[in-house]
């Protein structure tokens, strides 16, 4: 059964960031950049990656962290998306 999943991941190269937000929307992904979260001293950037995915939570980290350590990021969180996004990131924030 496809479940909502989403990946909590910080870049700490800004360009990373940037160039990994492209390869993973060429892969499917819906992704939402946290401008807020931006850390004005580092330029570190956070990213949350959405996708359907027929993974438990465990595997979808394992996938995820695979995918975008290569890349120059590295999964926070990653498991079933929030039913309440909004109220997730007030609470993060």
């Amino acid at each position: 059964m496809l479940r909502r999943m989403m990946a909590e991941i910080i870049f700490l190269n800004p360009t990373a960031a940037s160039n990994a937000m492209i390869a993973l929307s060429e892969l499917g992904y819906e992704l939402e950049e946290m401008v807020e979260w931006i850390d004005d001293e580092t330029g570190a950037r956070w990213i949350l990656a959405f996708t359907r995915s027929e993974l438990d939570q465990a595997g979808f980290f394992e996938s995820m962290q695979a995918l975008v350590k290569p890349m120059g990021g590295d999964v926070v969180e990653a498991g079933y998306a929030p039913a309440d996004l909004e109220a997730w990131i007030r609470a993060k924030s």
